[in-house]
């Protein structure tokens, strides 16, 4: 279970690290602008050299023997990646003899983990939240760094993760650069049950258990680890056939230069053309780069998103409306942010490939121009919405005043008609009707 801390935030703490935040988020802004800039120029040199590349290497039928007629030319060769060289680690013991593989070892890798602390932080409006949880990792966590280091406390780590090669390395009659030792990568585990009596120290050996694949010191177990445990394994590179593009310098098979300066030096594990294999690094080619365009994107947006952070600020003393106003200021910044980043993509294919720069820009208009009609289609849908309103309710009377002179005609048919009133006769005297007397 994770160890929460809560750290509440005042109103005036926040906007003042929200206004502070804008200077960051201008700097992450430029940030963006640079690494997209950077890898659109990297991605057009890297396609330029690989092409160039293409167009001169030359295929050998084999590397059992060096040919004069190639030396400083790009050469592509496959054949078996040995050595006769043995590696040691030199505190557990562990030796490329050790393992059950028939093939020879060229490389020994430790992998070297403790149990310890390690910190999240996930900051809201009114509070910042550190949790503390344990995990292996390799390399010692700074625990002072911690917000709350106290009973949080990590120890030295005692053993590195470390890697070594066997040398020299054989291919064919040729020998690798060590850039293209580093491609070399294609680890599987070790081979080989451990076995403390390979360490060299006797107190290490004492303070050690092997559990599965690994060495174990440590006052807990595998399954019930302790803060401080430490458990180290293996893993081994066995020699096999590799394929290989390379500049050729007498024996060695070294980086080829490209005329725009770019560095090409092409290996792979089997057996590949060299079309396979500049294929498929166009392909890494075209994956790193739009890694790192949606990477300059995510910069951008996170900029824009401190850039506006004083504003969500001023709201967030409200729970409701502080949660709707940055969700809606997300809203807005997300596609301007999408906007910028394709603006600089299409601005910098327009300064290397006009054709493809002009495509992406126009893409990035279409995109404003989309935003803008949505928005005025919403507008006028609202205008719409509220005159039909008003015209119902318009109508709605008409029709209620109309049923009402409906229904008092017809109550006017229904009624009786009048009656004549009859006039009672008035008996008057006759002698009041004789005229008076003359005197």
């Amino acid at each position: 279970m994770a160890d929460v801390f809560v750290e509440r935030v005042s109103f005036c703490t926040h906007l003042g690290k929200s206004i502070k935040g804008t200077v960051i988020g201008f700097g992450l802004m430029a940030a963006s602008v640079a690494l997209i800039f950077y890898n659109e120029f990297d991605t057009i040199q890297t396609q330029r050299a690989l092409d160039e590349a293409e167009g001169l290497v030359t295929s050998l039928p084999s590397a059992d023997a060096v040919d004069p007629a190639y030396e400083g030319k790009l050469v592509h060769l496959t054949a078996l990646l040995d050595t006769d060289s043995i590696v040691t680690d030199p505190i557990f013991g562990v030796s490329t003899s050790d393992s059950n593989s028939e093939e020879a070892l060229l490389k020994l890798h430790r992998t070297s983990e403790m149990y310890q602390w390690h910190e999240d932080k996930e900051t809201d409006d009114a509070k910042t939240t550190y949790s503390y949880e344990k995990d292996w990792s390799e390399g010692r966590i700074n625990s002072e760094r911690f917000k709350k280091s106290e009973n949080h406390y990590n120890p030295p780590m005692p053993y590195r993760t470390l890697t070594w090669t066997a040398a020299p390395l054989s291919f064919g009659a040729y020998s690798l650069s060590s850039d293209a030792l580093q491609q070399v990568d294609w680890y599987d585990p070790f081979n080989r049950n451990l076995d403390v009596n390979t360490i060299f120290s006797e107190e290490l050996r004492r303070e050690t258990t092997v559990q599965g694949r690994y060495f174990y010191m440590g006052q807990g177990t595998l399954r019930s680890p302790e803060v401080g445990d430490v458990r180290v394994s293996f893993e081994e590179i066995k020699a096999d056939i590799t394929s290989v593009v390379a500049e050729q310098n007498g024996n060695s098979l070294d980086t080829y230069v490209a005329t725009n300066g770019k560095e090409i030096l092409l290996l792979q594990r089997g057996t590949h053309t060299s079309e396979a294999m500049f294929d498929q690094a166009e392909w890494e080619k075209q994956v790193r780069a739009w890694l790192l365009r949606f990477a300059g994107f995510l910069v951008m947006l996170f900029g824009m998103l401190m850039i506006v952070g004083p504003i969500k600020a001023l709201f967030s003393g409200v729970p409701v409306l502080g949660d709707a106003v940055g969700c809606g200021l997300c809203c807005i910044v997300s596609p301007l942010a999408l906007t910028i980043s394709l603006l600089l993509i299409g601005i910098a294919w327009l300064a290397f490939r006009p054709l493809l720069g002009g495509g992406v820009l126009l893409a990035a208009v279409l995109l404003i121009v989309g935003l803008y009609m949505y928005s005025k289609l919403r507008q006028s849908s609202t205008t719409n919405t509220t005159k039909n309103d008003t015209d119902d309710d318009i109508e709605k009377q008409n029709t209620g005043a109309q049923y009402n002179s409906t229904y008092n005609n017809k109550q006017e048919e229904l009624a009786p008609p009048e009656q004549p009133v009859a006039l009672m006769p008035v008996y008057v005297p006759y002698s009041t009707m004789m005229e008076p007397s003359q005197t």
